[in-house]
């Protein structure tokens, strides 16, 4: 509440707040708006706009993999996965219909650590981004759909750790996102 607070006195308009899908949908199907109401109740309060950035996979939506470092799997996400993402983005833009009207598709998609270290690969993204707005244009056809932010980043192609953000756009555009 403070912080958005200060955000009003110093002059912002805009906040970019992060609702993690993990958080609000722990289980499949069962929604818990309480903790991002508050952030509403408060932002609206200070005459914010909120722009949503949706992410973080839940451990439902998860491998079933002990390989896998429980850390680096809250942004792991299957293909198998990406219909449930869409189906809780859609969710999520129609239960805050006429409060948010930008959302953000996951973050900063051109390093690995943002896909729980699975490989970069720009047309996973661009269909990750297809079916998350194709659900969200069905909860609100005025939502503003936003791709996450890529990292400036200089790797080198073949890079365990991301794609550089240029090469990467260029692909994302290549894979047919828009």
């Amino acid at each position: 509440q403070r912080s958005l607070q200060l955000v009003r006195e110093m002059g912002a308009p805009t906040i970019v707040e992060f609702f993690p899908w993990a958080y609000i949908e722990a289980e499949k199907g069962r929604y818990n708006w309480q903790h991002s109401a508050l952030i509403m109740r408060h932002a609206q309060s200070q005459g914010l706009t909120v722009i949503a950035r949706l992410g973080l996979v839940p451990e439902w939506a998860q491998p079933d993999d002990e390989n896998l470092d429980s850390v680096l799997s809250l942004n792991y996400l299957e293909t198998s996965h990406y219909r449930d993402f869409a189906a809780f983005v859609g969710t999520f833009v129609e239960h805050y219909k006429g409060q948010i009207g930008h959302i953000i598709i996951w973050n900063e998609p051109n390093l690995s650590v943002e896909w729980g270290y699975q490989t970069v690969r720009p047309v996973d993204y661009a269909e990750l981004l297809r079916q998350a707005s194709t659900a969200a244009r069905k909860s609100n056809p005025e939502i503003v759909i936003l791709a996450g932010a890529l990292a400036p980043t200089l790797e080198p192609a073949g890079s365990p750790f991301g794609m550089n953000d240029l090469d990467y756009l260029r692909n994302l555009y290549e894979a047919g996102a828009s």
